[in-house]
């Protein structure tokens, strides 16, 4: 049988984005018991092909509730009841019998479920590469769980380096000092840099010069970068004083040639 540490060198050389690596380490770790599997999985990775055994990814809204409120997420327009712990306890059994081999746990604010850690522990007990998306609120209260369940990926919502407009973005006084004490937690305590660290924007009229500067503060902070555009099927309420301004088409030039200054300069920017 191929030797995976050569599979795993071969393959980092086709990765751009350094979260995708630690992805595959998650299919790799599956291997050589789940080989099937596991090249099911690449197609799906590098090719954009459908699984023929399981979805690859399955996203899991697992909670409507948060500790932010948001100017730009649709949280609360969701009114329906939380799956409840013997519920999600199932769900999690249904995922970790089936072939699926990532599960990023998303909400609302996952980490403010009690039983958030005992549903992550069955998900991982089948080997699943679990993802946390988060506000990074509880980071710091929740290192040693996260660390200790071998957690993959935290993707970590971080609007600008600026507190005052990340705090506002967030309506939350203080998040950005909370979100930033959280990450030098997680990053004190882990082994191997897992959890991966990825630092994850909404892009708006506010922040999005300021894109550069963004990249300058964090990209020593945390181990990758991303962005996401401000969309208007995701405001929950235009009302909010807090929401965040679109982006108009005058302002497409100017990202553009942001974008591309920014690509010259950062090697790891695709």
């Amino acid at each position: 049988m191929a030797d995976i540490k050569k599979i795993k060198e071969k393959f980092y050389a086709l990765i751009h984005a350094p979260e995708e690596k630690y992805i595959l380490d998650a299919i790799l770790d599956r291997s050589p018991s789940g080989v099937p599997i596991f090249l099911d999985n690449l197609r799906c990775l590098f090719f954009d092909k459908p699984s023929q055994k399981a979805p690859f990814f399955i996203l899991w809204l697992i909670t409507s509730k948060c500790n932010c409120n948001c100017g730009f997420c649709n949280t609360g327009d969701r009114v329906e009841d939380d799956l409840d712990t013997t519920q999600a306890m199932k769900v999690a059994l249904q995922i970790g019998h089936s072939d699926v081999c990532v599960v990023t746990l998303s909400g609302g604010e996952p980490l403010i479920r009690k039983d958030i850690f005992g549903i992550i522990k069955i998900l991982r007990k089948y080997n699943k590469c679990v993802v946390i998306e988060t506000n990074g609120l509880l980071l710091e209260t929740f290192c040693a769980e996260i660390i200790s369940l071998g957690i993959k990926q935290l993707w970590v919502s971080i609007d600008s380096h600026l507190p005052e407009v990340h705090d506002r973005f967030r309506n939350k006084k203080g998040a950005f000092e909370k979100v930033i004490q959280g990450i030098e937690s997680v990053k004190r305590k882990r082994i191997d840099k897992r959890p991966f660290i990825v630092a994850r924007a909404v892009i708006a009229k506010e922040n999005f010069e300021l894109i550069g500067d963004y990249i300058d503060f964090f990209k020593n902070k945390v181990d990758a970068i991303t962005f996401q555009p401000l969309q208007k099927f995701s405001i929950f309420s235009m009302d909010n004083i807090n929401r965040p301004s679109f982006l108009k088409e005058e302002d497409a030039p100017k990202l553009r040639d942001i974008i591309q200054t920014l690509s010259k300069k950062y090697s790891f920017l695709n």
